[in-house]
């Protein structure tokens, strides 16, 4: 936006309000393009000309100007200045508690409560200044459920859990034997069964020892010859 035009062209300013009089003279009647957008004829090499007035002052600032103090932001940060509350503000008068002295001293009217404020002076109290509650905990109490402890990588890395696993776990030969079918309980039925067959048996070879040997057959001319060979041969 310089204020000074190149050859064949008209300085009045800024570039879009230059008229290239290089260019095809304006013939006939013509109107200037006045403040409708849509009759700005646009020229080549500048941006599109304005519709409003601007001003002629190339230094001209839009806006609300800022006025620089000299500060910065290392400044700033660098001198923190910290909030000291109303540390070293005095409270305000008491005056609930100086209507009461004024009373327990025998002033009955308001003239001799005032007169009795300008010669006495009492102070609230501040939050510093009041009784320490005893509470149940103190600063290292904690409250609500324990977060479980971290798990040990290291033990996880060298298998410390698999290990301990083991040395608590149950012994193979146990569990086998744990695992193996186990003999059915006896019931009545059964034991009375068993009883009798037993009995049976017993029976049965008292028996066998008790009967007579059972005699053969034989020739009457070999009666009287003992054998050589037994029953089973």
């Amino acid at each position: 936006m310089s204020s000074k035009g190149g050859k064949g062209t008209e300085a009045i300013g800024y570039s879009h309000d230059r008229r290239d009089l290089t260019a095809t003279p304006l013939c006939g009647a013509h109107r200037n393009t006045g403040k409708n957008a849509l009759l700005v004829k646009p020229m080549l090499g500048t941006v599109k000309a304005t519709t409003y007035d601007l001003p002629k002052d190339f230094e001209h600032e839009y806006g609300l100007a800022q006025v620089r103090d000299g500060l910065t932001s290392e400044m700033v940060v660098g001198s923190w200045a910290h909030h000291d509350g109303t540390q070293g503000m005095m409270p305000a008068r008491d005056f609930k508690s100086l209507n009461k002295a004024a009373v327990v001293s025998g002033c009955v009217d308001t003239k001799a409560i005032a007169d009795f404020r300008k010669t006495h002076d009492i102070r609230l109290k501040l939050g510093s200044e009041k009784r320490v509650e005893k509470k149940p905990y103190d600063e290292n109490t904690a409250f609500g459920r324990p977060t479980r402890p971290s798990t040990p990588f290291g033990n996880i890395v060298s298998h410390g859990f698999r290990y301990d696993w083991v040395m608590t776990a149950e012994p193979a030969e146990s569990a086998v034997q744990r695992m193996k079918p186990k003999k059915p309980t006896p019931t009545r039925s059964s034991l009375g069964h068993a009883a009798a067959n037993k009995a049976k048996l017993a029976k049965s070879q008292t028996e066998e020892i008790v009967a007579p040997p059972e005699s053969t057959w034989k020739m009457s001319k070999f009666s009287n010859v003992p054998s050589k060979i037994g029953k089973q041969g």
